[in-house]
């Protein structure tokens, strides 16, 4: 039975490609939102990328914690195809590498102005990463309590 909870399943894996990054950004930009409402500051630069990186690690390990197979169906490697996305754009960015990376890499990205590819493409790529990390943590804590029973 364990052989069977513990196969690649092709349908997580897209799930979770297509799960992760839209969720970070939905689930990010409402958290910064929120924060920037409750607390009453706007344009606050730590609070997005705090906000998606806890959004994305939460994701994570909550969709470890449900889908026991969530590791195994390339959970870890959900990070790549959006930090690739980015990569591309920003080397056949004409306008010099250090334009690009301002553009989607931008500390601020509720600047929308500049900002907007920051927020489509590397907030959500980013929340990824921590997904990734995410998936790790839960997964290494259901080892470690399968090893002690």
């Amino acid at each position: 039975m364990t052989d069977h909870i513990d196969r690649f399943s092709a349908v997580l894996f897209v799930f979770q490609l297509i799960a992760a990054p839209t969720g970070g950004l939905l689930f990010g930009l409402i958290a910064g939102e929120l924060f920037d409402q409750v607390s009453g500051t706007r344009h606050h630069q730590f609070a997005p990328w705090f906000f998606y990186a806890l959004v994305g690690f939460v994701q994570g390990y909550l969709t470890q914690t449900i889908f026991r197979r969530a590791d195994r169906s390339g959970g870890r490697l959900v990070w790549f195809p959006p930090v690739c996305l980015i990569a591309v754009f920003v080397l056949r960015d004409r306008r010099g590498l250090g334009m690009a990376i301002g553009q989607f890499l931008i500390w601020n990205p509720y600047s929308f102005t500049q900002g907007g590819a920051s927020t489509i493409l590397s907030m959500p790529a980013f929340a990824c990463c921590f997904y990734s990390l995410g998936i790790a943590m839960a997964s290494r804590s259901r080892r470690g309590t399968q090893g002690a029973k």
